[in-house]
């Protein structure tokens, strides 16, 4: 299940604009390997939020210039603490 909500708003006459995203997403049954990729695990839940912005400008009619930024974070809840484990952990 995932939900975004985000809002963009033009400033004079549509020259300048700005907007913001929010994402969230709840995963069930997660399927996740370990830092060397050979142990597959279950994770039973995980919960992602997430955001988006962003600026913009059209000096021209021909040009559009915009510059975005995307936070990724980390997963905020993890069931499985083999699995948080096993990420933190140096393969060796």
């Amino acid at each position: 299940m995932g939900y975004d909500l985000g809002i963009e708003q033009g400033f004079g006459g549509g020259l300048v604009r700005i907007g913001t995203t929010g994402f969230y997403n709840r995963i069930r049954d997660l399927i996740t390997t370990d830092v060397t990729g050979t142990t597959y695990a279950n994770v039973r839940a995980r919960e992602h939020r997430r955001g988006r912005g962003f600026r913009g400008v059209q000096p021209v009619k021909q040009l559009t210039l915009r510059l975005d930024y995307t936070y990724t974070g980390r997963p905020t809840t993890c069931c499985m603490k083999s699995c948080c484990a096993a990420r933190s952990t140096k393969a060796t």
